[in-house]
C-alpha cells in the first residue's frame, strides 16, 4: 500500500512539472495589437482626418466611373510627379520591432491609363519606402488589393509607422498615370 501511494505521489510530481509550464503559457497576457482601416479619395473632403499632397497630377478629370466621380492624372513619363493620400495622425506599431501588416487598395477605373509600372510608396515621417509597382492599364477595373509589411524606419529604429500612401509615375511611356482613391488596412497582427 505504501509503495502504491509513493508511486501516485511521484507520478503527480512528475505530471505537475509538465502541467504548470503549459498552464503558465496559456494564461500569459496576449501581445498588444492595433488595427486601423480607412479610405481616402483624391481631393478628399475629409479634411478633419486626411489631406492630399500633389506635385504634378494637374489634370482634374470627372467621370461617373471614377471614385466619387473624379480623379487626378499626369503623364506616365513624368517621373518626378507624385500624389499622396495622407492622414493627420500616423498609425504605428505597439511593440518595438513588431511589423505592421498592410493591405493597400487602389481604385482605378479608366480605359485611358497606360502606366505599366506606377510606383506606390509607404509615407512615414522621415521618408517614403516603395511598397509595390502596379500596371495601371491592366488594373483599371475598380479595386485591386496589395499586401506589404512595414519593417523599416530610418529615424527611430524599430518604431514603424504609416502616415500615408504615395504614387509616382513609372517615368516611361507616352500615356497616362492616375491617382484616384485608396484604402488602407493596417494591423500589428496577422
Amino acid at each position: 500500500m505504501k509503495r502504491a501511494i509513493t508511486l501516485i505521489i511521484a507520478a503527480s510530481i512528475i505530471l505537475s512539472c509538465f502541467s504548470f509550464p503549459a498552464l503558465a503559457e496559456s494564461t500569459a497576457p496576449a501581445r498588444a495589437s492595433k488595427t486601423i482601416s480607412y479610405y481616402i479619395d483624391n481631393d478628399t473632403s475629409d479634411t478633419t482626418n486626411c489631406y492630399n499632397i500633389r506635385s504634378g497630377y494637374a489634370a482634374y478629370i470627372k467621370d461617373s466611373d471614377y471614385y466619387n466621380g473624379d480623379l487626378r492624372r499626369t503623364y506616365s513619363s513624368s517621373r518626378s510627379d507624385s500624389y499622396s493620400w495622407m492622414r493627420k495622425t500616423s498609425f504605428g506599431n505597439v511593440v518595438q520591432y513588431e511589423p505592421i501588416y498592410l493591405t493597400i487598395g487602389v481604385y482605378l477605373k479608366s480605359t485611358v491609363l497606360s502606366d505599366s509600372a506606377a510606383r506606390y510608396w509607404c509615407a512615414q515621417h522621415d521618408a517614403a519606402y516603395i511598397m509595390f509597382s502596379l500596371n495601371q492599364s491592366t488594373n483599371a477595373n475598380g479595386w485591386s488589393f496589395h499586401k506589404y509589411t512595414i519593417k523599416t524606419n530610418s529615424s527611430t529604429a524599430g518604431w514603424y509607422n504609416i502616415q500615408g500612401v504615395e504614387v509616382m509615375p513609372s517615368g516611361t511611356g507616352s500615356g497616362y498615370s492616375a491617382a484616384d482613391a485608396i484604402s488602407v488596412y493596417a494591423s500589428t497582427s496577422r
